[in-house]
Parts: structure tokens; sequence; C-alpha cells
């Protein structure tokens, strides 16, 4: 393979280990960090900051000494194989984080991200024809390596395995980039006197590359907060921004029927994303958000210099993804109250879309044609059904406070019950973390939501031999209202704001008879560390609707289990939309050994408005604890009905068993 060929492989082999590689290190850095939600920004933004620094490689180095940029690519195999080597940090401090990332994979992502920036200045550089299309075929690559990892890689391979294999392939295209440097090395350097473009195209070409980035991370912390934090979630709009600089940069893919539409599809993902609660709508709501990175990065397309110039145009378009990043990672949650970097997002891919000539022509109502006139037609009427559906769900609620962190928005509300009754709920985006009656109510004191004392958990708590307690995410606190006098509750929660919420919008943890204490880390390496014996330990931890996946695997059970009595009961309360958590914690607790019954709770006439429905499962190294349970539980057996999954472990975990994908 040699010419264009080889340098096409270079560009497709770069951007797909690339891509298998950011999420491979974020599983690594979840077991010394835990999982936070700040974690995986850190790492992103630290893989941006890296790519920024390869695009300025590239254009100073990498196009006009290729044997330079070979030599820096095989640098890259000092780090291999793979690992990620730090001490455990429940608190995920950024310094050490951003530490472990670079030492593990700084000096491999640094000899992949400017892969398709290197072989197209190459391509230019032996006159092997035009280069653009090498992008477009990059992102082929990255699109691919992004959907093999949660599809293929993650429920197929452990990561010992993942590591290894991943490490032969940057093995195998640090040979390809040897042979490319070497074959490249005795051709003209027409590239080595650029002329700077004008400052307003460098900025053209900053917007148009950060508008969608920030668009890209607004949109996935939109979904985030509502279906929690999931790599498979994050894959859906990465893909579909990828896909769009695809497109956008193949001459064969025709954008001009789209390009006057472009203020629609901004009004479509505006409403489609107050709707994102909804799933059946998130078809129309992807749609609209590829059909606007297709237009921004179209226009990013048709904004690009003469080839001798890539260099300058691609580091504008690196900088521009890696202010995107930083904006969205770092600035928003410390500065803006709500999430804001959607309509910011929105707003500057209008302004970054009019900045490059995008005048779109409003001159429909003035003439008879139908593509005008059905489209706009269908956007006024779109626009009013989903105004008015946002408008009533609005109205449906009360808010009375709202804090802003790295895990999104919480919000307080306060309104009326079924009966009439004032209530306050915490709500985490369409999720609800518990809700209180309102004195001088006589249920104030009362635990309610998925903690009502008739409900499963709390008759599952109810097991415990002692009056020792750990609960794993704190919420309203409503656990500490089912605690006897003289009893110890300990509550792990990673969020600072949760305890400010709980102690001043809710009494549960002041009403409490026993002793409450709250311990601010991860969970699983906070209790890794500490040599505490409880007598039951009840894990509710959510991001959005879903348990924060290392909290589930073998070896976050068998940290459980070193802190329980030998007679102590692990709840955990695995109530979700979207994923079946139950064919999980049966294998776990099949693969340990542990005794087990599950409670479905269902909505049942003559119950308190506030009483939640919930799913629980009650686990124990002996049957003397699941004595007397009602007759709602079912034993864990061979004859309980559960679905049949593989166990979780650190190593291995496969998340579309409980999405029901296979």
């Amino acid at each position: 393979m040699t010419g264009r060929p080889l340098l096409l492989g270079v560009a497709v082999a770069g951007a797909l280990l690339g891509f298998v590689l950011e999420p491979l290190v974020g599983r690594l850095v979840t077991l010394s960090f835990g999982g936070a939600v700040h974690v995986w920004a850190v790492c992103m933004l630290v893989f941006q900051t890296v790519l920024l620094l390869a695009y300025v490689w590239a254009h100073f180095v990498a196009r006009r000494f290729p044997l330079a940029h070979a030599g820096a690519v095989l640098a890259g195999l000092a780090s291999l194989p793979l690992h990620v080597d730090a001490a455990p940090d429940p608190a995920g401090s950024v310094l050490p984080l951003v530490g472990a990332v670079l030492l593990a994979v700084g000096l491999p992502y640094f000899g992949l991200a400017s892969a398709a920036v290197v072989a197209q200045s190459w391509v230019q550089r032996r006159g092997l024809g035009l280069p653009w299309e090498l992008y477009a075929a990059s992102n082929l690559g990255s699109l691919v390596g992004l959907f093999a990892y949660p599809l293929v890689v993650e429920p197929l391979f452990g990561l010992s395995a993942q590591r290894m294999v991943w490490s032969a392939g940057y093995v195998a295209y640090a040979g390809l980039v040897a042979v490319a440097a070497w074959t490249t090395r005795n051709s003209p350097a027409t590239t080595d006197a650029i002329a700077w473009p004008a400052a307003g195209d460098v900025g053209r070409w900053v917007l148009l590359a950060c508008a969608p980035s920030v668009l890209l991370l607004a949109v996935t912390g939109w979904i985030g907060t509502e279906f929690g934090s999931f790599p498979l979630l994050w894959t859906v709009p990465l893909g579909l921004y990828l896909g769009s600089f695809m497109v956008a940069f193949s001459e064969r893919v025709p954008d001009a029927w789209l390009r006057p539409f472009w203020p629609d599809a901004l009004v479509a993902l505006a409403l489609f994303a107050c709707l994102a609660g909804e799933p059946v709508l998130h078809a129309l709501l992807y749609t609209a958000f590829f059909a606007v990175c297709w237009q921004v990065h179209a226009a990013l397309y048709r904004a690009h210099p003469e080839p001798a110039g890539l260099t300058v145009y691609y580091l504008a378009i690196a900088l521009g993804g890696w202010i995107g990043g930083l904006f969205v990672s770092l600035i928003a949650p410390n500065v803006f109250p709500g999430l804001w970097e959607l309509p910011i997002g929105l707003a500057l891919c209008a302004v970054a879309l009019l900045a490059a000539g995008e005048i779109p022509d409003w001159r429909w109502f003035t003439r008879v044609e139908w593509r005008w006139a059905v489209s706009r037609g269908a956007l006024v009427g779109t626009m009013a059904l989903l105004t008015g559906m946002w408008l009533n769900i609005q109205q449906s609620r009360g808010p009375v406070a709202s804090v802003r962190s790295l895990y999104g928005v919480f919000q307080v509300r306060e309104r009326a019950a079924d009966d009439g009754a004032r209530f306050r709920e915490l709500m985490h985006g369409g999720t609800s973390h518990g809700s209180q009656y309102l004195p001088p109510d006589p249920r104030a004191k009362t635990p309610m939501s998925y903690y009502h004392p008739e409900g499963s958990n709390a008759e599952a708590l109810a097991r415990r031999a002692g009056g020792r307690v750990a609960g794993i995410g704190l919420g309203t606190g409503a656990i500490a209202g089912l605690m006897r006098p003289g009893e110890h509750l300990v509550f792990y929660e990673l969020d600072p704001n949760a305890e400010t919420l709980a102690r001043g919008w809710f009494t549960y943890l002041a009403d409490s008879p026993a002793q409450v204490e709250v311990r601010m880390g991860d969970a699983r390496l906070v209790l890794a560390a500490e040599d505490t014996t409880y007598d039951a330990l009840f894990v509710d931890a959510f991001s959005g609707d879903g348990i924060p996946t290392h909290l589930l695997t073998i070896e976050a059970f068998e940290v459980y289990l070193d802190r329980l009595a030998p007679d102590g009961v692990l709840v955990l309360h695995i109530s979700n939309r979207f994923l079946d958590l139950r064919g999980v914690v049966r294998a776990n607790a099949e693969t340990l050994g542990l005794k087990g019954a599950i409670r479905v709770d269902g909505p049942e006439p003559g119950r308190d408005p506030l009483y939640g429905p919930a799913t629980s499962m009650i686990l124990t190294r002996s049957d003397d604890r699941l004595i007397d349970l009602s007759d709602q539980w079912i034993r864990l057996g061979p004859l309980d009905g559960l679905p049949r999954h593989a166990p979780w472990t650190d190593e291995r975990l496969d998340l579309l068993e409980p999405l029901g994908v296979r």
C-alpha cells in the first residue's frame, strides 16, 4: 500500500484508534477517581487540549519534517501497554486526574490526534490530489471507533483484552506512519511558505468550529440530565456530530436543498430539547441536531482555504473545538445557574452561519412555492403544538429553588398533591429524588416517595439486625425518617450541593431520631478506604435516572460485603425508566453466593398520593434476614422469572442487555 491509499489508511486508523481510546480511558480512570461527572468532563478537556497541541505540531513541524512526526508517533510506544496507574482518589481531584491521563495516554493520543491533518498535508505535499476527502474518511473512522466501543468492544472484551488489543493497534498505526513518512521525506516541501490568512477568515473558522462543539456538549448534557451519564448516551450525539463532518466535507453529498432551512432546524432543535424527557421525540431531536451541525460544518467546509493553508485551517478548527469544550465543561457550570449552554449553542450557530454569509431566504410568504410554504407551515404548526405541551408541563411545576453544579441542575419544587396537601420535591431533570409534605401536615415527618414505610425499600431496611446503616446517595435524606433512636446513619454523597438542599429544603435529616452523618466522595472508593462495619448498606445513587455502572460491578459488591456485618443486608434501589437492572444484580448475587429477594411495586388504589412505587432488591449472606418477608417479594432462584444476564465486573459490563437490545 503506497501513495494516497497509504495516507488514507493513516488518517482512518488514527481516527478509529483515537475514538476507541477516549471511552476506554474513561472506564480505566473510573476505577481510581470514581464516577463523578467531572471525571469524564476533565478527561475530554485533556483530550481536546492534546488535540490542539497536536494540530500546532502538524502546522509547524509534521508537514515540513515527516521523519520528525514519525519519531513523535513512535515515542508513544513507550506508554504501551496501555494502563492508568493512579492511587485511589474518592474526590476525583482534577490535577491528579489530569496527570494520570497525560501520563497514561498523552504521547499515544498526541500521535493519533493529528493523523487526518498530517495525512492531508502529505497528500498535498506529494501532489496526490485534493486532500479534503481524507478528512471526511477520517471522520468515518472516528464514527466506527465511537460506535464499536459500546456496541462491540465493551460487551465482548474485558478491560485487559481491550488494553492489549488497542496497544497492538497502535503499534500497527505507528508502522503505517513510519512508512508514510519515509516515502514522503524527499517530496518537495511545497507547504513551507504559507501566507497566513486574514484574521477575519481565521475568526470565522474558529467560530464555525466552536458553535457545534458547544451544541454537542450541551445536547449531551441536556439528555444526560434526563437519562443518566452512560457512554452509550454520549455516543449518539457525538456520532451524529462526526457524521455531519463526514457529509459536509464530502463533495458527493449535496446540501443546497437544506441550506435555506437552517433557521427551521435551529427552532426545531430548541423545541424538541425542551421535551427531551419524552424518548419518543428523540429521533426528531437528533434529526434536528444533525441538520444544524451539518449546515454549520458545511459552511466551514465552503470557507476552506487553498490546500497549501490546510494546517492553519485545521488549527483554527481545533482551537474552536477546544474553546467550546472549555466553555461547557468548566466555565458554564460555575457561571450559569441553569443549563444555558443549549440556547447559547443555538445562538452561536446562528451567528456563525450569518457570519459565513448563510443568509436565509425569508421571501417564502410572498410567493407560492411548495418547499417554502410546506416547510414554514409545518414549522409553525409544530411550534404551536410543542410550545403548548411545554407550557403545560411548566405550569404543573412550582420551582422554589435551583442549584447548578457539575452534576447538572437540581430543582426544589413546591406544589399540591392530588388530595390538596402541599409538598416539596427534589428533581434532577425529569427524575424525582424524593418528596416531603409541608407542616402542619401530620405526614411531614413520614418518608415519602420511594421510602414510604409501606414500600419495598423500607421493608428491606427493616431486616437489619443492628443500628449502623450506610446509604449511598443522599437525595432528600428520607431514609433518615426510617431510623430508630440511638442508631447511626452515614450517607455517602458525591455532590457537595446535595447536603445543602437536603438540610435547607427538607427536614428528614433534622427530624431523624438517629445520629446522621454525610461523608463526601465517591462511595465505592471511600468505603474501600474505611474500616467501618454496617448492619445495612443501601445503594440509591443516581445520575439522572441511571445508577453509575461502577457501583454495580462484582468488585463494587465485594467492597459492600467487606463493610457489612456477617448478618448484614445489602439493599439496592434499582427503579429505572429505561434500564432493567434486575438481571445484572441477580447475576452478581449468584456469582458471590448471596441469597436475595426482589420486590417490584406498582400503583395501587388507596395509597398516599406521594407514595412512589419502587423496584428493590435485598441481598444477604444468610437466609435468616429473609424470613417473614411479605408475599410481595420473590426469592431469587431458578424460577424467579428474572432476566438472565451476565454479571458486571470492572473488566466487562454490557449495557445493551439491561436496555433490552439483546
